[in-house]
């Protein structure tokens, strides 16, 4: 009798295990909602009290249901802890940013995205799209949101979650999608002084990160935040690696004029080697404040396009590892 209640007992022990590794039994429950407060660009909502904030004053807030999830929201794992993600990412409008290529610049593949709907957000008008596919440990979901609310600064609003949780969350989502206030430009005044915490600049100290077809090392402390490599320092310095289809032409040299065009500011295309592949540099200046290069290189029927910005004040600090990075691009 007592061997039969002991098989009982760990089976019903195992069953228990089971049933919480993983999956939605990783679900972390929101135990109440506190308000954030961004006064550099009058920005407020909701957030889970009890879950893991990291912030940029003016260029973006996110927030994880653990310390966990928010290691494989880095490189989007097929396989790890469950769990969510909320993200604001606020981008300077202007006459080669604008709203229509906030919302064209997607993480993922563009097969993914639902096709775009109009809700209302803050009293304006925005966009939605939906996304989602299928990992190792169950659906990955998403609601991307974007919106405006003076044509000078754009919110874009993320809600992600892993294993099959985004369900778990929509009510806490929703909520907090009501509560939020959208960012704008704010004029400082002369007398006002802002004491700002610093975060540190980019690490010298690389790791290896992976995308669509290639590989690169970038600073340890910069993370994949909207489709660009960053760190917790500046919104406006980062790296960004994209791959397009090129199977519609050979021409290289046409290629890169045809992005060259497209910039402010670019210098004529210089021809330069990258891991032993042939590529491309353009010189170029994103705005007043912020300096850039584009560098482009070309193999099996794709354009892979690196992108690097950084703040002209800290250039030693950004340009030179920015630099180091790119010539650690491998395509495949």
């Amino acid at each position: 009798m007592k061997k039969i209640l002991t098989i009982v007992l760990s089976m019903i022990i195992a069953t228990i295990f089971l049933t919480n590794c993983g999956g939605k039994g990783d679900v972390v429950e929101v135990k109440g909602l506190k308000v954030y407060e961004d006064a550099t660009m009058g920005f407020s909502m909701k957030y889970p009290e009890n879950w893991v904030i990291q912030q940029v004053p003016g260029a973006r807030f996110l927030v994880f249901t653990s310390r966990a999830v928010k290691s494989r929201f880095v490189r989007y794992d097929a396989q790890g802890v469950a769990g969510a993600k909320i993200e604001i990412l606020f981008t300077s409008l202007d006459s080669n940013i604008t709203m229509d290529t906030v919302i064209a610049n997607k993480l993922f593949e563009k097969d993914y995205y639902t096709n775009p709907v109009k809700v209302t957000i803050d009293g304006v008008q925005a966009t939605k799209q939906e996304f989602d596919f299928e990992l190792e440990d169950g659906p990955f979901h998403g609601e991307v949101y974007y919106a405006t609310k003076d044509n000078k600064i754009a919110t874009t609003i993320y809600f992600e979650a892993f294993g099959g949780t985004f369900d778990e969350y929509k009510k806490s989502f929703d909520e907090i999608l009501a509560s939020i206030k959208l960012g704008k430009k704010i004029e400082i005044k002369k007398d006002t002084i802002t004491v700002v915490e610093e975060a540190e600049p980019p690490s010298q100290t690389l790791r290896t990160v992976s995308g669509e077809g290639y590989s690169i090392d970038i600073p340890d402390n910069f993370s994949k935040e909207g489709g660009m490599y960053l760190g917790k320092r500046r919104g406006d310095s980062y790296i960004k690696v994209e791959s397009f289809d090129a199977s519609k032409t050979k021409d290289f040299g046409k290629l890169v004029e045809e992005n060259r065009k497209k910039l402010t500011g670019a210098s004529a295309a210089q021809n330069i080697t990258i891991n032993g592949e042939k590529a491309a540099k353009v010189v170029y200046t994103p705005s007043g404040k912020v300096a850039g290069e584009m560098y482009f290189v070309l193999k099996n029927k794709r354009l892979y396009r690196v992108t690097i910005n950084w703040f002209k004040g800290e250039e030693k600090d950004f340009k030179p590892i920015f630099q180091k990075c790119v010539m650690t691009l491998k395509v495949q």
